[in-house]
């Protein structure tokens, strides 16, 4: 199973590789689900890192419905990142009607060639699932982060149930969000081939948005 670290913080990074993750996805602000990291940061965990790394884009906190200056500034913000040398893009944006944003789908992926992309959280919110599927099976996307329309994964197991059936292989259906380890293995038990999580301690008393070490190798060695 591949095992995803979303990861805000260098000492996250460096978890994430010493605990035998397979990939990181980079960006900052956690508190507010994520938003593009700066080039900085970025640099620095490219720096550190022997597993692949995927960046967020995101221009801000909020709903998933941009406007035409946001839409430019994450395309601006893919454009820049890309020569950095990072491994692929996590994106999404939705249209006011609730339908999935075809025409930015279809530009990141022209843009991005042929790097890995997946598609975020806000494919939760979208109105018709199935159809945006088939979507973005069509545009190339690897995969699909969700939580089966729920705030923790494991509330919509019976929709992300639903939604791998339904993707058949074509795409990967990413279960993310309260995943930890007490309930990763029941993932892979019904047949999902990859997990996103933070690993991040939430009963610690100093608030650390680190990743915590042990939380991932534990994580590694019973879905392995």
């Amino acid at each position: 199973m591949i095992i995803e670290i979303c990861a805000t913080t260098i000492k996250s990074v460096l978890n994430a590789n010493r605990a035998g993750a397979d990939r990181i996805e980079l960006c900052s602000n956690y508190n507010v689900g994520g938003l593009t990291p700066s080039i900085e940061f970025i640099k620095e965990a490219l720096s550190i890192s022997k597993i692949p790394i995927h960046v967020l884009v995101r221009s801000r906190p909020g709903n998933f419905i941009y406007n035409s200056n946001e839409i430019d500034k994450m395309k601006n913000d893919i454009m820049s990142i890309m020569e950095l040398g990072v491994n692929g893009f996590v994106v999404g944006s939705i249209k006011l009607n609730g339908e999935i944003d075809d025409e930015f789908i279809n530009d990141v992926r022209e843009l991005t060639n042929n790097m890995d992309l997946t598609f975020h959280r806000s494919f939760d919110y979208l109105n018709n699932q199935k159809k945006s599927i088939d979507m973005l099976v069509e545009s190339g996307f690897s995969r699909i982060l969700c939580s089966g329309n729920q705030s923790d994964a494991i509330n919509g197991i019976e929709n992300l149930i639903s939604l791998n059936k339904y993707s058949n292989n074509r795409i990967a259906i990413m279960p993310g969000g309260g995943i930890n380890k007490e309930n990763c293995l029941e993932f892979k038990n019904l047949g999902f081939k990859e997990i996103h999580l933070s690993g991040i301690l939430k009963s610690n008393s100093s608030n650390s948005l680190d990743s915590d070490l042990k939380t991932i190798e534990e994580i590694v060695s019973k879905t392995k």
